[in-house]
């Protein structure tokens, strides 16, 4: 299987190559991620989804993640902006 590769950028988000996941992770280079978060109103309280992380996952494992759906964009993906 191939590794999953990922675009990394400067501090200025300007592109600067491709790396593997674990490179990019180990290295700690700037990469873009995609974050969702579940929430929903109960009564007067506000509350969100926490999930625990994999304890095979190369960052944070066995962890307690508020973000309940992250993913790291691979090489060449894009984000578009849409206005409502």
């Amino acid at each position: 299987m191939t590794p999953e590769r990922f675009d990394f950028y400067d501090n200025q988000q300007n592109w600067l190559g491709t790396a593997p996941r674990t490179e990019v992770h180990a290295k700690g280079y700037w990469h873009r991620s995609f974050h969702c978060w579940i929430v929903r109103d109960e009564g007067a309280q506000r509350m969100v989804l926490f999930q625990r992380r994999r304890d095979i996952k190369d960052t944070f494992p066995s962890t307690t993640t508020l973000q309940p759906q992250v993913t790291s964009l691979l090489a060449n993906s894009f984000m578009k902006q849409v206005e409502n």
